[in-house]
C-alpha cells in the first residue's frame, strides 16, 4: 500500500531523550524501534545529557548493540549543560538531538515534506507496524508537512500484569484509549507551530497503540510517593503552558488562541 502511495521516500527520525534511565530500559526501546517492518527508514537518535553517568559508555553499547539493526543511520548526542538561552530537561535534550541529528543528515529544504519527525520517552513501547501505519496515514492524507500533528493512543500499561491491583487500575485510567487526539504534554509544542504556520493544526490518530511505563511503583506506598512528584510536576508544568500561551497567543490565529 506505501509504495502505491509513495512517490519520494518517506523518512523517519525517532528521538528518545534520556537522563539517568537504566541502560535496559534504553536498550528496550531501541530495539522496540528495530523491530518495525520499515526500520531502512529510520534514523535513531538517542540523546543523553552532559551530566548523565556513563553517557560515553552508555553511546558506545548502544552503537555496537544495534550498528546491524537496519536502521537507517543511529546517532548518540550529548547535550552540553549550561548552553545560554536553555535549562536542563527532555526539551531542550530534544531540541540538541534533533538538530544534531538534520545537520549530520543535510536534509535540504525541498526534501522536508518527506520526513517526519517522532519523539518518545524512554519507556514508550511501539508496536511493529507503527511506522508503516505512520507513513501510510501522512501518505493518504498527501503529506499534509505544515498543519498535522500524528499521535497514537496511549496505553500505560507496560508490565500491568505484574502489578497489584491498584496500580492496574491506575495504569489503565490514565490510558488514552478514550480520546486519542488530546493534546496531553506536547501543547507547548502545538502553541509554538501554531504561531510558526499561522493556521490552526489538526491531530490525526494512528490506528495503532504505543505502550508506555505507567506512572507508578510496586507498592501502594511508593504509589503515593510518585503521584505526589507527579502532582507537582503538572502543576509547574501547567502554569509554565499557560505563561508560555499568553506570550505567544498574539502570534497565533485569533480564532484558534481564542479557542
Amino acid at each position: 500500500m506505501i509504495a502505491a502511495l509513495e512517490k519520494t521516500r518517506i523518512r523517519h527520525i525517532v528521538a528518545v531523550s534520556c537522563y539517568k534511565e537504566p541502560i535496559a530500559l534504553i536498550e528496550t526501546i531501541v530495539q522496540s524501534v528495530a523491530d518495525q517492518t520499515e526500520v531502512n527508514r529510520i534514523i535513531m537518535v538517542i540523546s543523553f545529557e552532559e551530566k548523565t553517568p556513563d553517557k560515553e559508555k552508555k553511546c558506545e553499547y548502544l552503537q555496537n548493540r544495534f550498528k546491524d539493526a537496519g536502521f537507517e543511520r543511529i546517532i548518540c548526542t550529548i547535550h552540553p549543560y549550561g548552553l545560554p538561552g536553555e535549562i536542563p530537561g527532555k526539551c531542550s535534550n530534544s531540541n540538541y538531538g534533533l538538530r544534531t541529528a538534520v545537520n549530520q543528515i543535510n536534509v535540504a529544504d525541498d526534501d522536508m515534506k518527506n520526513i517526519l519527525v517522532i519523539t518518545c520517552d524512554a519507556d514508550s513501547k511501539f508496536p511493529p507496524d507503527y511506522i508503516a501505519a505512520l507513513t501510510w496515514k501522512y501518505l493518504q492524507e498527501n503529506q499534509p508537512a505544515l498543519t498535522t500533528i500524528y499521535q497514537s493512543p496511549l496505553f500505560y500499561n507496560w508490565k500491568l500484569d505484574s502489578l497489584s491491583f491498584i496500580m492496574r487500575v491506575t495504569g489503565l485510567l490514565r490510558s488514552d484509549f478514550i480520546h486519542p487526539r488530546y493534546q496531553m504534554d506536547d501543547i507547548i509544542c502545538l502553541i509554538r507551530w501554531m504561531g510558526e504556520t499561522q493556521q490552526r493544526l489538526r491531530i490525526s490518530m494512528i490506528p495503532v497503540p504505543v505502550i508506555s511505563g505507567p506512572t507508578s511503583d510496586e507498592t501502594v506506598e511508593y504509589e503515593i510517593i510518585e503521584w505526589a512528584r507527579q502532582a507537582r510536576r503538572w502543576t509547574i508544568g501547567a502554569a509554565e503552558v499557560f505563561h508560555y500561551f499568553i506570550i505567544k497567543s498574539i502570534h497565533m490565529p485569533k480564532m484558534a488562541a481564542f479557542s
